[in-house]
C-alpha cells in the first residue's frame, strides 16, 4: 500500500467513524428524552418558526441549574404560587405518572371563544398544547416521559 493510499484509507475511516458517532449521538438524544417542538405562526408579520428542542439538553440544563440558580427559581415559584414547591412537587409527580398512562388521543381541555381556541391533549406520548387565533397559531409538544423526569429532578 502506497503512502497516498494509506492516507486516503485513514481519512475515509475517520470520516466514517465521525458520521457513525454523530448518528449514535442523535439517536441517543432522541431515545433518552425525545424532542419537544415549539411552532409559532404569526400571520400579520409573516413569521413562521418551528423549533425542535432535544429534551436531553433540557435535562442537562436542569441538572446544571441546581448548581447555579435552582434555589432562586424555586423561590420565584413559591412567590408566584403562594406556597412551597417542595410541598406540591410530589403531587405534580403523581399527576404526571397518572397522565403518562392516559391513552393517546385523550383531550384534556378544549376551550373555544369565537375564532379563538385552546386545546390540550395527549397524542403519541406527548402533551400537545395548541392555541389558535386569527393572528397567531402556537403549537407546543412535550414528551410526557421527559416532563416527568424533569419534575423529578427538580423535586428530589
Amino acid at each position: 500500500m502506497t503512502r497516498g493510499q494509506r492516507f486516503f484509507s485513514y481519512a475515509a475511516a475517520s470520516i466514517g467513524v465521525l458520521i457513525l458517532g454523530w448518528a449514535v449521538l442523535i439517536a441517543g438524544v432522541y431515545v433518552y428524552g425525545g424532542v419537544a417542538t415549539v411552532s409559532v405562526v404569526e400571520r400579520t408579520q409573516g413569521v413562521n418558526i418551528s423549533l425542535p428542542i432535544p429534551m436531553a439538553l433540557v435535562h442537562a440544563a436542569v441538572a446544571t441549574s441546581e448548581v447555579f440558580f435552582l434555589d432562586e427559581i424555586l423561590d420565584e415559584i413559591e412567590i408566584e404560587t403562594g406556597g412551597k414547591f417542595s410541598e406540591w412537587g410530589p403531587a405534580v409527580l403523581g399527576i404526571l405518572e397518572v397522565l403518562e398512562d392516559v391513552p393517546n388521543g385523550t383531550l384534556f381541555v378544549a376551550v373555544e371563544d369565537g375564532d379563538e381556541s385552546v386545546r390540550v391533549s395527549k397524542t403519541r406520548g406527548k402533551f400537545r398544547i395548541e392555541v389558535e387565533s386569527p393572528d397567531i397559531t402556537v403549537k407546543i409538544s412535550l414528551p410526557v416521559r421527559s416532563v416527568r423526569r424533569i419534575v423529578r429532578q427538580i423535586v428530589k
